[in-house]
């Protein structure tokens, strides 16, 4: 094990937890954004109807593919008839924010500041529906002295981890060979696997928070070899080493 010149990042429940209050909180907070609503639709209706709609998404992601969320929104409110007073790219980040809202994971902020005090290159890849746009928006609020080089949403590029495109095109982006590289994340089959499978070095970040819905696929062991902390001041006790 050698230091990395750079460490790439998962984002949920790594960088930043989310709390999960859930869709129906999304699509209340929207219900000002609401311009015209041709079936007097409730909040809770647009939220059953989106649960149907959604169900065939749920297969697609099992199978590795990432669907925009804007897309499923534009497809469900053009559907139901309603028209929004804004963009679907701004209805995304309030349905986001009251739906799932974040804060950074304990020590992120400290840990992300020393990298870059230590030369290492930072950037993120992540699994979520959510926009790259908006996803950037958020890390960057959340974690405002960030340094990140690039930042990738799978629902971007339509493959979600572990699949080897999103590595494979960000050690393209980094410039640097998959052995300078570390890849952190808090999931053993997508994140650990999946960074391995491209040649990187995993670091499987298990913090004990609980409501962690994406967390450890139960009962799964990793393939490969990887680091495994419990926390960032354990991951930067353990860098500062090499």
């Amino acid at each position: 094990m050698k230091r990395p010149e750079m460490v790439i990042f998962d984002y949920g429940h790594t960088l930043v937890y989310e709390q999960d209050f859930g869709p129906l909180a999304g699509d209340i907070a929207l219900q000002p954004h609401i311009k015209t609503n041709k079936n007097a639709l409730t909040a809770e209706q647009i939220h059953e109807r989106s649960v149907e709609l959604s169900k065939p998404l749920a297969t697609a992601k099992k199978n590795g593919l990432e669907i925009l969320q804007t897309q499923y929104m534009r497809l469900l409110y053009e559907t139901l008839e309603i028209e929004l007073d804004f963009s679907y790219e701004e209805a995304e980040a309030v349905f986001w924010d009251a739906a799932w809202p974040g804060e950074p994971m304990p020590g992120a902020a400290e840990m992300l500041r020393r990298l870059h005090e230590l030369g290492i290159r930072t950037a993120v890849i992540s699994n979520i529906s959510f926009s790259q746009k908006n996803l950037k928006r958020r890390i960057d609020k959340l974690l405002p002295h960030n340094r990140f080089e690039f930042i990738m949403a799978s629902s971007d590029y339509g493959y979600r981890k572990p699949s080897t495109h999103l590595f494979e095109l960000a050690l393209k982006k980094s410039g640097l060979s998959p052995d300078k590289v570390w890849y952190c994340g808090d999931r053993a089959d997508m994140d650990v696997d999946g960074s391995a499978a491209v040649g990187m070095f995993p670091v499987w970040f298990e913090y004990d928070v609980s409501n962690n819905p994406f967390g450890e696929k139960k009962g799964y062991v990793p393939k490969a070899e990887y680091l495994h902390v419990s926390s960032w001041e354990e991951f930067l006790s353990i860098l500062e080493t090499i």
